[in-house]
């Protein structure tokens, strides 16, 4: 694969981001925006609050793959990043919440919760 360049005022070589390699999510908590990729979805976090993120993650997801609304949406690395500090972990309906938003299968939802509590333990380990 071919790396796009740029030069900057010392005239080295930089990077430019390959666009192609999908969204990169992150929350912008000043302001409550989930960013994936180049698309602002405004959130404010708090309890209650799972079902509406979900829902808005899968029709931006969908949208930047081109997926259809039936297809199943799972998510990615930097999408599970983000997520493990917005959801609530501890709500008993979040894997029926991934399987209706995201139309994964019902042991594609248990291992992306499983994934996402993974990665805010991991977090924690690294910040402890």
């Amino acid at each position: 694969m071919m790396t796009n360049t740029a030069l900057d005022s010392d005239e080295e070589v930089v990077p430019v981001p390959d666009l192609r390699s999908g969204p990169v999510a992150r929350f912008d908590p000043i302001h409550n925006v989930l960013w994936i990729g180049g698309t602002p979805l405004p959130f404010r976090p708090g309890v209650n609050r799972n079902g509406e993120l979900l829902d808005l993650l899968g029709v931006v997801i969908r949208n930047l793959r081109g997926l259809d609304e039936s297809d199943p949406c799972p998510l990615r690395r930097s999408e599970y990043d983000v997520l493990a500090g917005l959801l609530d972990l501890d709500d008993p309906e979040l894997r029926a919440l991934f399987r209706t938003h995201l139309g994964l299968s019902r042991r594609e939802a248990g291992d992306t919760v499983m994934r996402i509590r993974r990665t805010l333990d991991d977090h924690a380990t690294l910040a402890g």
